[in-house]
């Protein structure tokens, strides 16, 4: 952030939004950021102009990070593995402000059959979705739908967590995504 009392003197007035996020670029700014910079504003006759900026700003990020319509980005979707270590955890977490439509998840078992359980999680609770699944060798496909209301979404917040409950083969999990929002 500009130091407010630099943003004073430079320009004889009040901040505006603009003052106090010149120093973020677009695709680093978080929604956070922007409350933040309007928390201490109030609507009136006098500040009608200050609104302006906000507002401008919330149409570039809606632009700026996603598709019309709400549609997957396009060029934007993957397929990922995750390794799963035997008696330890891995996460599917998007970076920054991504927000990541799940498509499908397969999980394959390393010289054996593995066993998984997926959560949600926020980094410090968890809710698990599938608990104590057996994963062959073979594969196995995780319909999320069966226990989670479609579409799948996560974020950097609240994102999935793989476990090898068993504590007895490896895994990799395959994690097939659209890009929703960056």
């Amino acid at each position: 952030m500009v130091n407010e009392e630099w943003v004073l003197m430079a320009h004889g007035q009040e901040p505006d939004a603009y003052d106090y996020l010149a120093t973020s670029k677009v695709g680093d700014l978080t929604i956070a950021q922007l409350e933040a910079t309007l928390e201490n504003s109030f609507i009136n006759k006098t500040n009608i102009e200050f609104w302006k900026g906000p507002i401008t700003m919330h149409r570039l990020l809606e632009v700026s990070r996603t598709y019309p319509w709400g549609l997957p980005i396009p060029e934007a979707g993957k397929v990922d593995v995750v390794v799963v270590l035997n008696d330890d955890f891995n996460v599917i977490q998007p970076p920054g402000t991504e927000v990541w439509d799940i498509k499908h998840i397969r999980a394959l078992g390393q010289g054996g059959t593995a066993t998984a359980t997926i959560a949600f999680t926020d980094g410090t609770l968890t809710a698990d979705i599938i608990v104590n699944a057996s994963i062959a060798a073979t594969g196995a496909n995780f319909d999320l739908n069966n226990t989670v209301s479609s579409p799948v979404l996560i974020t950097n917040s609240l994102y999935l967590k793989v476990t090898e409950t068993g504590a007895s083969y490896d895994m990799n999990v395959l994690v097939a995504y659209q890009v929703v929002s960056k």
